[in-house]
Parts: structure tokens; C-alpha cells; sequence
């Protein structure tokens, strides 16, 4: 017998004990005060169950609920600074300036086993650049979309030095270009299709480590599967620039 058919039966008893007694039924006082004292002990009792059960409901309901789920929206946790970035979960929070968070993403980068997928807007930090770079000659399929005036911007600005674009070409890295001159505003990636990266930092010195930023890592298949689905639809634009090797 669980405990809700407990109460219920307890109830039950106590309901029929405190009715049973007719108002015509010859009762003495010791027997009225007997009854009495034996109907607030059963029903001290069933108050206790009731208040048991209570609890044990609330308990089921929050085991259940999504923000305790895995996966769910209460998993997001705010990593602290003097955390080891190499040592993070994939789903936590960042803040520049007061994270370093060039570190943070080419620790979250080097884990990447399969595949990454990067839709970033502006993009010349050389560090990140070069990680990629040895993520794609070590067999692992990197694909980098781009913004079209920040990549025109890139290369005006080169002055005859190696461009982000052009390492990564040179190791083998897709690149693709947005044609509009809509933006192509997105700072974010996905690694081994398990994980996202979102946030405002763009992958610049300044982004990453002198501008108020902040990078979100969620591990979540939604969001995953979302992310992947828009960045598909981003990579196979028809008018997109193809870079090749040089």
C-alpha cells in the first residue's frame, strides 16, 4: 500500500469513527471525552500523511521538471574566472574582460574530434586561425563562414602579411564567403555536433580580450540541430564565394 491510499484509507476511518455515533446514542462523559481524545489522534494523523504526501508530490514534480532535466535550461552554469578553461563542461558562460576568452575558445576548440562548423562575423585573431588550421591537417572537417565586408576589410588591411583567410585555406579549411552586403552578423560554432558556441565576441584581440563580451556554451540537441540546420542553409547559398587554395 504507497502512502496516498494510507491517507485515503486513514481518512476514511476517521470520517466513519467521528459519524458512526448518533446524537439520540446513550454515551456517558468518559465515553464522549474517549471519543473525542481518539477522533483528534486519527486526525492528527491523517494532517501528518496529508503533509507527507504534499511533499513527496513536490519532490516527484521538480525531479521532473526541465530546469532540473539534463540537458535542460537549469544545467546553464556561470563558470567562475579562476576556473581551468581546459577543465570546463561544454555548457557554461564566459564574460570578457575579465575571462580571457582567446584561451578559452582554442581550449573548447582543440577537444574537436570530427567536425567544426564556424559562422563569424569578424574573424583575425591568428591564434585561433592557426588552431583550426592543425584541427583540419589533423583530419578534422573545419568549414568557416564569413561576413563579406569584414573579409573585404581583412584583406585591404593586409599590407603583404598572412591573412586568417589564407591560413586556414592553406590548410585545407573551407571557407565560404556571404556575397550580400547584408551582414552575415553570427559569432558562433559547433564542434563534433555535440556543442554550440554563441555570444558577442567576435574572434578579434579586442573581441576576445578587451571589449564587454560574452560566449555561451550549450550543449543541448535542440540547439544544436538548429545552429546546424541555419548554418547548412548559410554554406549551400548559391552566390556564395568559394575560396580556393592558392
Amino acid at each position: 500500500m504507497d502512502l496516498a491510499q494510507m491517507v485515503v484509507k486513514a481518512g476514511d476511518y476517521a470520517f466513519r469513527r467521528g459519524s458512526s455515533a448518533t446524537p439520540d446514542a446513550p454515551m456517558t462523559v468518559a465515553e464522549q471525552q474517549r471519543r473525542r481524545g481518539l477522533n483528534k489522534r486519527v486526525m492528527r494523523a491523517v494532517m501528518l500523511g496529508m503533509g507527507v504526501l504534499t511533499l513527496a508530490i513536490m519532490a516527484r514534480t521538480l525531479q521532473h521538471s526541465p530546469a532540473a532535466a539534463p540537458g535542460g535550461a537549469g544545467r546553464a552554469a556561470v563558470a567562475t574566472a579562476e576556473s581551468s578553461a581546459a577543465g570546463r563542461t561544454p555548457e557554461h558562460v564566459d564574460y570578457a574582460p575579465g575571462a580571457n576568452l582567446e584561451a578559452e575558445e582554442i581550449a573548447v576548440l582543440g577537444k574537436a574530434r570530427r567536425n567544426i562548423d564556424v559562422a563569424m562575423y569578424a574573424f583575425t585573431d591568428k591564434e585561433i586561425a592557426e588552431l583550426l588550421a592543425s584541427k583540419a591537417r589533423q583530419g578534422v572537417r573545419v568549414r568557416v563562414y564569413r561576413d563579406a565586408e569584414q573579409y573585404a576589410q581583412e584583406q585591404s588591411r593586409a599590407y603583404g602579411h598572412e591573412t586568417t583567410s589564407a591560413i586556414l585555406v592553406a590548410a585545407g579549411v573551407d571557407v565560404r564567403v556571404k556575397a550580400s552586403r547584408d551582414l552575415m552578423h553570427l559569432k558562433s560554432y559547433a564542434v563534433d555536433s555535440s556543442f554550440i558556441r554563441t555570444g558577442s565576441a567576435n574572434w578579434s584581440r579586442a573581441g576576445l580580450e578587451d571589449q564587454d563580451n560574452d560566449v555561451f556554451y550549450i550543449q543541448s540537441p535542440d540547439a544544436v540541430t538548429a545552429f546546424s540546420a541555419d548554418f547548412e542553409a548559410l554554406w549551400n547559398r548559391s552566390d556564395n564565394l568559394v575560396l580556393a587554395r592558392p
